[in-house]
């Protein structure tokens, strides 16, 4: 059993192309969707990471403002998502990864230098230099190669993925023990209090009376404080477990079921207290969801048919533009690709309604998708009958003329 819990560490997993080919595309649609808001800070006051580096050169310098000017702004995600457009293909990765994950880190740490902290995109732009620095350092010791990732490169980034993903979580661990001087456990139980803060707090930012009064959930904490040290130590332990999941599929399918269950019980105690960017990483890299869709069409056997389904649903995808009701009567291509990047947000909420319009949204884009898929699978089964027809008369044609 130990050895098992361990295997991941020492045996690479086994990252079919077209496992790796949605890693890249899932991961592409959420970097995406971080990008999603507009910039309006025209100054940096408090400036950290990078920026404090550059304003130790420059004080009077306004470095990355220039991000806040919308027409820029709009210039710089075009610039980004032409990059995935090259990332998603497989192509120039040791080129395209540094210059993304640089891009990445630029508006966030604008964001941060404005005096108070937000912890949610850290582990995104982490994510993107740990892919970075793993094809760079595949280039430096293998080979350079600017052709899509074979399998071993394929594993390094998906298991340096869940490195910084579930070590982010192990070293919260050890912060909450050493900042509670290793009373986070015992303790844990006032976290109930932070419910109530939270609650009132967002009732006064509005006066929403759905913010009224005391969470019925925090005083039963209150009134139960054994119960409740078990429920949140229960999430401390899971957050030392995670690392398990590092080169495990089943650990990790496990793990990240867990994590994602964790988040959803906190945004539900805390009133709208979210991760959704660890669920996302979580979706993509420990539960694993590009392995989950590809291990079906990686058992079929003929590689025709294979990467026919794969490009016919990717064309699927472009065709539903113009088949979507709400496409490209109303919107030009970009447009519609924001909109759909902007939908995955629904997971964000715990309203039937949005929901509703989510679905309403999505299945036009899923049924144009799975008729391509069907188109492109057929297609590719008819080209590799008259592939292997051809290269049998050949093979005939050399036999009889020895």
């Amino acid at each position: 059993m130990i050895k098992w819990l361990f295997s991941g560490w020492k045996t690479l997993p086994k990252v079919s192309a077209l496992e790796g080919f949605l890693s890249r595309f899932l991961f592409s649609l959420f970097l995406l969707f971080t990008l999603r808001l507009s910039i309006d800070y025209t100054q940096e006051p408090h400036p950290v990471g990078l920026l404090k580096l550059l304003h130790g050169f420059n004080d009077g310098k306004l470095w990355l403002t220039w991000l806040a000017d919308p027409s820029t702004w709009n210039v710089y995600r075009a610039i980004f998502a032409g990059l995935l457009v090259f990332y998603v293909a497989g192509a120039a990765l040791p080129l395209v990864l540094p210059v993304l994950a640089l891009m990445h880190v630029l508006p966030f740490t604008l964001y941060n230098s404005q005096g108070f902290t937000h912890h949610g995109y850290q582990i995104v732009s982490c994510t993107l230099i740990i892919q970075a620095i793993a094809v760079l350092y595949y280039n430096f010791r293998e080979k350079f190669t600017l052709a899509p990732p074979d399998e071993k490169l394929r594993a390094w980034m998906f298991v340096q993925a869940q490195v910084i993903l579930t070590g982010m979580y192990f070293i919260s661990v050890f912060t909450k023990l050493d900042n509670s001087g290793g009373m986070w456990l015992w303790n844990s139980n006032n976290v109930a209090m932070d419910m109530l803060k939270t609650a009132r707090q967002s009732y006064l930012n509005n006066f929403d009376p759905s913010f009224a009064g005391n969470p019925p959930e925090a005083i039963w904490m209150l009134e139960h404080p054994w119960l409740s040290r078990l429920f949140f130590g229960s999430g401390l332990f899971l957050e030392f477990l995670c690392i398990f999941a590092i080169g495990n599929r089943v650990m990790g399918f496990l793990l990240g079921i867990s994590l994602l269950v964790m988040h959803r019980s906190i945004d539900w105690l805390m009133g709208g207290v979210a991760f959704i960017n660890n669920e996302f990483l979580a979706f993509i890299f420990l539960v694993n969801l590009p392995f989950l869709l590809s291990w079906p069409a990686d058992r079929i056997s003929s590689r025709w048919i294979r990467w026919g389904l794969v490009a016919g649903a990717t064309m699927g995808f472009f065709a539903s533009f113009w088949l979507h009701p709400g496409g490209s009567g109303n919107n030009s291509f970009v447009d519609y690709g924001w909109n759909v990047v902007k939908s995955i947000d629904v997971w964000n909420s715990l309203s039937a309604e949005d929901w509703r319009k989510f679905l309403t949204f999505t299945t036009p884009i899923a049924l144009s998708m799975a008729g391509g898929g069907a188109a492109g699978a057929a297609a590719g089964a008819i080209g590799g009958m008259f592939v292997h027809s051809a290269n049998r008369g050949k093979g005939q044609a050399v036999g009889s003329s020895q």
